[in-house]
C-alpha cells in the first residue's frame, strides 16, 4: 500500500521541501508519495486552492507543515499551514495526528503559538539526529507498507548526510527574511547613496537588494515601505521615471490609502505620458479625501499638470484658483493659475498671477530655496524683466540643484517662454544652470 505525504510551505521554502522529498523516496520508494503545493502543476488551474488544500489533507497519510523564517515573515501568516490544522482539526483526533510540523532554523519561542502550544510533535529538519527520529518514526508508524525500507535503513546515516549537505546548501542560498535588522541595514545603504553623492548606483543597489531577499516568479515584490519610496525618489532624481513609477508601485501595494504616495505616483505616470493611469490615481485620491485638491497644493498641482498635459488650460486655472483661494500664502499655485492663464492667452491675468507669486515670496518666505528662485525666474520672465530672471538662475546654480530639478524648471521658463512675444532667448538664460 502507498502512503502519502502533504507537506505545507511557503514557495520560498520549496528547495527544503524537495530536499526532504528526495531523501523519503531514497528510503521508501514508491511505498510513499510526497507532494506540495508548490510543484509546479500541482494545483489543477482554475481550481480553488483553498479547497484542494483541504483535499490534500483529508486524502493524505501525514501532512508536513515546514515553520521557517519565511513562513512566520510571511503576510499571510502561513495561510495554507492554518488550512492544514483547519482540516485537521475538522477531522478529530485522527486528523491532529496526522499533522508533523518540521522546524528550520527557529528557536522555540520563534514558533508561531498556534503551533508552539499544540500537542502536535515537531521535528527540527536542519538537524541530523532529529531528520533520522522522524524517518524513523514513519518506518515505526508504517512498518508493514514498507517491507523493503529496513534495508534501506542500514544506510541511513550516508542518506541523512547527503540531505545535509543539499539541506545546507539551501538555506545557505535562502533569500535574506525581510526582518527588522536587516531591513534597516538597507534603509541605510540606499541613503548613503544620497548622502555620499552616488545617486547613478541606485540600479546596481536595487540589483542587489532582489538578489538578497529573492526573485519571486509572480514579479517584484514589495519589500518595506521606506525603501521603495527612498529608491523611487532616487530613479526620479535621475529623471528615471519608469524605475521610479514601479517602486511607488510597491510602495502603493503596501499603503494602498496614503496619499503621499499615490501623490508621487500620479507625478511620475504624468512624467511618463502615462495619462490614464495618472488620472486613475487622480480619482482614488478624490476617492479618499473628496477636498484633497482644494485644500492642498500638491494635490491641486497634480491634478492641474493632467488638464495641461491634455490642453485643457481653463480646468487646470480652476483647479489652480480654487486651491489657491484655501492656500492663500502658496507662491506656488500663483505660478501655476499664472502659467494657465498664460497658455489661455489672458496675458493679463497672467501677469497678476505672477506678481502675485513674487508678492507672496518677498513678503512671506525669508529663507530662499531653489523653488522661491525658480518661481521668481519664472515671473519675471513672463514680467520681461529678463535681469531679474537671470540673477534667480544665478542663484539658484549655487544651490547644486539635481538634473530632475533643473529639468523641471527648464520645462517651465521653456513653457512661459513660448506664450511671450517677442519670445525671448530661453537658452541663454538656461546657461547658467548648466
Amino acid at each position: 500500500m502507498t502512503r502519502s505525504v502533504f507537506i505545507s510551505l511557503n514557495h520560498r521554502d520549496a528547495g527544503l521541501a524537495d530536499a526532504l522529498r528526495a531523501a523519503l523516496d531514497e528510503i521508501f520508494g514508491g511505498a510513499l508519495s510526497v507532494s506540495f503545493s508548490s510543484q509546479a502543476g500541482a494545483i489543477p488551474t482554475g481550481s480553488n486552492w483553498y479547497q484542494w488544500i483541504v483535499d490534500q489533507v483529508v486524502e493524505c497519510d501525514l501532512a508536513f507543515v515546514l515553520i521557517t523564517p519565511n513562513s512566520v515573515q510571511a503576510p499571510w501568516l502561513m495561510w495554507e499551514s492554518g488550512a492544514v490544522f483547519g482540516a485537521a482539526l475538522a477531522a478529530g483526533k485522527e486528523g491532529v495526528d496526522k499533522v508533523w510540523p518540521i522546524v528550520f532554523q527557529l528557536k522555540s519561542d520563534e514558533i508561531p503559538s498556534p503551533i508552539r502550544d499544540s500537542n502536535t510533535q515537531r521535528r527540527y529538519g536542519d538537524r541530523k539526529d532529529e531528520v533520522e527520529a522522524l524517518i524513523l518514526d514513519l518506518f515505526k508508524r508504517y512498518a508493514t507498507d514498507f517491507p523493503d525500507a529496513a534495508q534501506k535503513l542500514k544506510g541511513l546515516d550516508g542518506i541523512l548526510d547527503g540531505y545535509m549537505k543539499r539541506i545546507r546548501q539551501e538555506l545557505l542560498s535562502a533569500p535574506a527574511v525581510a526582518g527588522a535588522t536587516v531591513l534597516e541595514e538597507w534603509r541605510e545603504r540606499v541613503r548613503n547613496l544620497e548622502k555620499h553623492g552616488r545617486v547613478s548606483e541606485v540600479k546596481e543597489l536595487q540589483r542587489w537588494m532582489e538578489v538578497t531577499f529573492g526573485q519571486d516568479p509572480e514579479g517584484p515584490q514589495p519589500v518595506d515601505l521606506s525603501i521603495h519610496v527612498h529608491l523611487g525618489e532616487l530613479y526620479a532624481s535621475n529623471r528615471e521615471y519608469d524605475a521610479a513609477i514601479e517602486q511607488f508601485v510597491l510602495a502603493r501595494r503596501m499603503a494602498s490609502r496614503d496619499i503621499f504616495i499615490l501623490r508621487r505616483l500620479g507625478r511620475f505616470y504624468l512624467e511618463t505620458g502615462k495619462r490614464d493611469e495618472a488620472w486613475e490615481v487622480i480619482g482614488r485620491i478624490e476617492e479618499l479625501d473628496k477636498d484633497a485638491y482644494a485644500r492642498n497644493a500638491e494635490c491641486a498641482a497634480l491634478k492641474g499638470r493632467y488638464y495641461s498635459d491634455v490642453d485643457d488650460f481653463q480646468n487646470a486655472a480652476e483647479c489652480y484658483e480654487l486651491a489657491l483661494h484655501r492656500n492663500a500664502k502658496s507662491y506656488y499655485l500663483a505660478n501655476l493659475a499664472a502659467e494657465s492663464h498664460l497658455k489661455l492667452g489672458d496675458k493679463t491675468k497672467a501677469s497678476t498671477y505672477f506678481q502675485r507669486a513674487l508678492t507672496i515670496i518677498d513678503k512671506e518666505i525669508s529663507d530662499q530655496n531653489v523653488w522661491t528662485a525658480a518661481t521668481k525666474a519664472n515671473a519675471h520672465l513672463a514680467l520681461g524683466q529678463l535681469d531679474e530672471a537671470a540673477a534667480e538662475l544665478d542663484f539658484i546654480a549655487g544651490l547644486k540643484p539635481t538634473r530632475d530639478t533643473i529639468g523641471i524648471m527648464s520645462r517651465g521658463l521653456r513653457g512661459i517662454a513660448d506664450h511671450l512675444d517677442p519670445k525671448p532667448d530661453v537658452d541663454a538664460l538656461l546657461q547658467k544652470l548648466s
